[in-house]
């Protein structure tokens, strides 16, 4: 599920928990997405996540619900990403609000207040409790058993579990975090053509409201390596690792085949170089997809 409320909680500093705490106890009031989310039905939950965005008070006032996700936050080199956004205290991420969710913590989360431009949401789904995830690599990721966001239909398919489901239609983007780091012990193009089918997963889930997200691609990389195609200067393969190109990436993810807008940006996660651009264009683009009338025709038409 998505990562619960405890464990999203514990990776916090202690300063924003304090925080946290002195803004709960000053104003006792049940979040209004959550108590959105409780709604049994899409039919009752759609008008009121429409009037969310225009109810509250403009200080809570969110620009976006983004979903964080992928193989990026849970490999051993790259799982950092996480805790580098919430706990950045910077002028670029600061987190500002804890945002419960349901039972087990689904719709869960933090908000961002991001350049001091924008309040985002973000949600951070994890296949598994943090033990058990640490072995969770490759088509194991995909397995019911070791993957508690998803389940195996009786045809076989593999796909959402209905109260991840019901979350879908809150989103406005996803983020999809890989490890980019070429280890050179595998076929990195074999594991960019697994992420693809964990990518899919999400993709069947918001068919089913026929809804289409913009995509960023957060390529990680612990710190700085070499291009997977660089040589030494002797005209030898370097031994250390390398980072899987963009262009390799797009090739493997197979993104041209994405049905909206997508992009791909690297990210040095010991000190987030590059994280900043992806954010930057998908924030921009959602902000302009809010003024073109056309496409809340279209939205309104699905």
């Amino acid at each position: 599920h998505l990562v619960g409320n405890r464990e999203l909680f514990i990776i916090y500093s202690s300063e924003f928990r304090r925080l946290t705490r002195d803004k709960s106890a000053k104003k006792k009031r049940k979040d209004p997405f959550r108590t959105m989310l409780e709604s049994n039905s899409m039919k009752d939950m759609l008008p009121r996540l429409l009037a969310f965005y225009v109810s509250l008070p403009q200080e809570e006032q969110c620009s976006a619900r983004l979903v964080l996700f992928g193989p990026g936050i849970e490999s051993e080199r790259t799982h950092d990403l996480v805790h580098k956004i919430v706990n950045a205290r910077s002028s670029t991420f600061d987190a500002i609000q804890f945002i419960r969710g349901l039972q087990g913590g689904v719709g869960s989360g933090v908000r961002i207040n991001y350049k001091h431009i924008y309040n985002f949401d973000l949600m951070c789904l994890y296949t598994n409790r943090q033990n058990e995830r640490l072995n969770n690599k490759g088509e194991a990721r995909l397995d019911p058993r070791n993957n508690v966001t998803v389940m195996e239909d009786s045809d076989g398919t593999i796909s959402l579990r209905p109260e991840i489901v019901k979350l879908l239609p809150t989103l406005h983007a996803l983020v999809f975090a890989i490890d980019a780091t070429d280890t050179q012990e595998e076929n990195y193009m074999e594991s960019l053509n697994i992420m693809r089918k964990e990518l899919d997963v999400i993709l069947r889930g918001l068919d089913t409201f026929r809804i289409q997200l913009p995509l960023v691609v957060l390529a990680c990389t612990q710190a700085s390596v070499t291009s997977s195609q660089g040589l030494s200067p002797g005209g030898a393969r370097s031994v250390s690792n390398h980072k899987i190109s963009v262009k390799d990436i797009i090739t493997g993810l197979r993104l041209q085949e994405f049905p909206s807008a997508w992009g791909v940006w690297e990210v040095e996660v010991e000190n987030m170089r590059g994280a900043e651009k992806g954010f930057d264009w998908v924030l921009h683009h959602l902000r302009k997809k809010r003024k073109d009338w056309n496409y809340h025709q279209i939205q309104g038409q699905n």
